[in-house]
């Protein structure tokens, strides 16, 4: 990180903790369960928070991931709410309820999360670190029995892009392939430009009667189907394969809609 970066970023966390206090001192003023005290305790909550998601957050992802993910996020406030709570129970002079430690750290998140936009902050670089820091640490050796390749598909990527990114190095391998032996070529969809139509035609060459990602079949009771349905999406594909698939031998297929002939 070079001088510039330090600068801007210890501003921003210094904007952030006064905004974080603000945001209790206001609350504090506005709603009558919640007891501060003095004006400094703003601080010493704010503080507390962030060394208490330092050192608990990394465990308790570990732990509740699925009840994150399975409550769609709503896990996260209830922990963050906990977290705050917590951290106002060991102050003296400092009094909330429930809802108020629910409130006041999702409020103190929109605050800083409208910080982070003002300052432009690229959140997309940040979090590659994380996860590239992630797997690093996490990554085991193996013993490659044979050569493979994984293909990523990224939906509604326009070619103008993908060259925007391949001239500034931020596909590396894309751009090696292009150098020696790959060529990039721009796929124009047909009329049913959508994931449904475009993963058939990609997984088993076959896209026919796929005319939109939902439509009605008269010939079926009027019945609406939808690709990216469940229910669906494994009747359509046994339409369309042919048992031939783009991923019939030993391939798999990982949150597609059709598995492409995969075991």
């Amino acid at each position: 990180m070079n001088i510039h970066n330090l600068i801007k970023s210890t501003i921003i966390i210094i904007l952030m903790i006064i905004a974080s206090m603000a945001t209790i001192i206001a609350f504090s003023l506005i709603f009558d369960t919640f007891k501060l005290g003095n004006w400094y305790n703003s601080f010493i909550i704010t503080i507390g928070v962030i060394i208490a998601n330092i050192l608990l957050w990394p465990i308790l992802r570990r732990l509740l991931m699925k009840f994150i993910v399975l409550t769609f996020g709503i896990g996260a406030l209830i922990v963050n709410a906990l977290i705050f709570y917590g951290v106002c129970c060991l102050i003296p002079g400092v009094s909330l309820e429930a809802t108020d430690a629910f409130l006041i750290p999702l409020l103190m998140a929109i605050v800083n999360t409208l910080i982070s936009n003002i300052a432009d902050i690229d959140y997309y670089d940040s979090y590659t670190s994380r996860v590239s820091n992630y797997v690093s640490k996490e990554k085991k050796s193996y013993e490659q029995k044979f050569p493979g390749l994984i293909m990523l598909e990224i939906d509604g990527l326009s070619i103008e892009i993908l060259k925007e990114a391949i001239d500034k190095d931020m596909m590396p391998t894309v751009k090696k392939w292009i150098d020696n032996s790959h060529t990039l070529k721009e796929w124009e969809t047909d009329l049913s430009s959508q994931t449904g139509a475009s993963q058939a035609g990609i997984l088993h060459g076959n896209n026919e009667n796929i005319v939109a990602y939902r439509w009605v079949e008269k010939e079926n009771d009027n019945q609406i189907m939808v690709s990216g349905k469940l229910a669906h999406a494994p009747i359509i594909e046994e339409r369309i394969s042919d048992g031939n698939g783009l991923l019939c031998d030993k391939g798999t297929s990982i949150t597609n809609m059709f598995t492409g002939d995969s075991d």
